[in-house]
């Protein structure tokens, strides 16, 4: 069998001595992501090493921070942002305060003009990680729901997963709470199909928080049909890191699920998942990949392995 802590050691070893030299800040692929693994391995593992490296990876990332820096949410400023606030809010690392507000500030004046449906659901995830922390970010959210809804049509539909995620995270804080709980009703039974054609991780995640929200309870017996027939095509395909960070997301929305509407079969595949990684898969994907990135590299498979070790630290997946 894997020794999971073995795998670790040597992929932060690689991290150490190739992190500072990857050449974006970002989140996903970037300095900030790689130094979210460290800040959670430090804690893990209790060597303060470990969190002088990830405030040595932000500081850097606070140097390439400039005027025309992308506002995108995986490379840009709200990705950036959203994992400041991460950081503080678990007691990792203190960003400072009037960056923060002036990241508030940036992203709420471009909503005024921005209309590319990417672009408006990275600054949700922005403003709803900021919204316990400066209440004012509340205001451009309800601009970005009439934003979303209102001209739905013009999504892309590699952004109606992310999109609707996004509404449900929403719903779940009780932002224009109606409007977007009738949205989510609408656009579930296009979903369901749209799932079904093409069972994306993404799209099948979005699906589980989807029918997690009360107006779409009626679709469950649609909805776990969907999830066993894919959950059970994935069981053999696991193939990636992606792969293993999309059921550590399953999982966690399983565990903070309010609505006990999953049948159990589905709960015990994705354990059997997880087990089959442990098992048999982690070498070959080690070894295969060469990206240090928090998405799908060598940051996201430290972390998910530190979840497989103690599936409560999951708090990272929020980011994903």
């Amino acid at each position: 069998m894997v020794n999971i802590p073995d795998i670790l050691n040597e992929l932060t070893n690689h991290l150490m001595i190739n992190g500072n030299l990857v050449f974006f800040s970002g989140l996903f692929y970037g300095k900030l992501g790689i130094s979210l693994f460290f800040f959670h391995y430090a804690q893990y593992s209790g060597n303060s090493l470990y969190d002088e490296y990830a405030r040595y990876l932000v500081d850097l990332v606070n140097l390439q921070i400039h005027d025309d820096y992308p506002l995108d949410y995986e490379r840009g400023l709200a990705g950036v942002g959203a994992v400041f606030n991460y950081l503080k809010k678990h007691g990792y690392y203190h960003a400072d305060d009037e960056l923060m507000f002036q990241i508030d500030s940036k992203i709420a004046k471009t909503v005024n003009y921005e209309r590319r449906f990417g672009l408006l659901t990275s600054f949700g995830r922005y403003f709803l990680s900021r919204y316990e922390s400066n209440p004012n970010v509340k205001e451009p959210l309800i601009q970005l729901v009439d934003l979303l809804i209102n001209h739905s049509d013009s999504a892309q539909t590699d952004d109606s997963a992310n999109t609707l995620s996004l509404l449900c995270d929403l719903y779940n804080r009780g932002i224009e709470k109606e409007m977007v709980e009738r949205c989510l009703s609408e656009s579930i039974d296009a979903f369901i199909m749209d799932v079904q054609e093409e069972p994306v991780s993404g799209k099948l995640f979005t699906l589980i928080k989807l029918s997690r929200i009360p107006s779409c309870i009626k679709h469950q017996s649609s909805v776990n049909e969907v999830l066993n027939t894919v959950f059970t095509h994935k069981q053999d395909q696991l193939e990636n890191i992606h792969d293993l960070q999309w059921v550590i997301q399953c999982e966690k929305n399983l565990i903070d699920s309010k609505f006990q509407i999953f049948i159990p079969t589905i709960k015990r595949k994705i354990d059997t998942i997880i087990d089959s990684f442990q098992i048999s898969q982690l070498d070959e994907l080690f070894t295969n990949n060469q990206d240090f990135a928090f998405k799908g590299g060598y940051a996201g498979l430290g972390l998910a392995l530190l979840s497989i070790l103690d599936i409560e630290s999951i708090s990272w997946t929020t980011l994903l």
